[in-house]
């Protein structure tokens, strides 16, 4: 999506090695103002640093221009639920082996299961 968003945002023809800082705190500015959220903003600004970092080491630009670029956290606590034991076991009473191992695991091993 990083790579889309570059490219939506600086065209496809443009080269890497013409893309400065200056440039990327526009793009930053340009993602503040649209309708994404912090969490994909620090996503998308973490991924392109990625992306140009490998160009580097490839060799292809000298720079990263994304370098000093803070991204903002992509903890979003309105999205934070707690699942109590009783909506657990509904669950596993109607999932598959597979899915009631994961549920297990996650509430009571509490190992974190991305969505």
């Amino acid at each position: 999506m990083a790579a889309n968003r570059l490219i939506s945002y600086f065209g496809e023809g443009r080269a890497l090695d013409s893309i400065v800082p200056a440039d990327i705190d526009r793009w930053v500015i340009h993602l503040q103002t649209s309708e994404y959220e912090q969490a994909t903003i620090g996503r998308t600004s973490r991924r392109a640093r990625q992306l140009f970092t490998a160009a580097v080491r490839a060799k292809l630009i000298h720079e990263n221009p994304v370098d000093g670029i803070r991204a903002p956290a992509q903890h979003n606590p309105e999205r934070t639920r707690f699942i109590d034991r009783d909506a657990i076991g509904k669950m596993m009473e109607v999932a598959d082996r597979e899915w009631r191992l994961i549920l297990a695991l996650a509430r009571h091993g509490g190992i974190r299961i991305p969505s």
